[in-house]
């Protein structure tokens, strides 16, 4: 169903999304390694509403661990599990929506999220890391 307090889409074009990303004051997403680095190459810290296991919305919780990674290493992330921490990781990104993050390297952002990617995946399949990190 659609909501009757937003506007909502089936499909939107990639220049379209980023566009209304770029104008919102709040961004919020799943924890796509993807969706993420569009957020930090537009100056967005966006609110990670992570797709869990429990309520049948993926077949594991790696974006819970790729959420998590990110947040505890300092990255621009408001990670959500819960509709209490959603409305607290809303509020205040509103509250300080003022202060963007600088668009910096992307070729950066993609660099951050793609050694977090491998770290939650080589701990979880429990096989050592082949390569050195970039």
């Amino acid at each position: 169903r659609r909501p009757a307090w937003a506007e909502a889409y089936d499909r939107i074009p990639m220049t379209a999304l980023s566009d209304l990303m770029s104008q919102a004051s709040v961004v919020i997403t799943h924890a796509g390694g993807g969706s993420i680095t569009q957020c930090w190459q537009l100056g967005k810290a966006p609110v990670v509403l992570v797709r869990q296991k429990r309520l049948d919305e993926h077949v594991d919780d790696h974006q819970s661990a790729f959420a998590q990674a990110l947040a505890d290493r300092g990255y621009p992330v408001r990670v959500a599990l819960t509709y209490e921490q959603f409305c607290r990781a809303v509020d205040d990104r509103l509250q300080n929506a003022t202060q963007p993050l600088t668009s910096g390297d992307s070729s950066a952002a993609v660099r951050a999220v793609s050694a977090v990617v491998e770290q939650v995946v080589l701990s979880r399949s429990g096989r050592r890391q082949t390569r050195s990190p970039r």
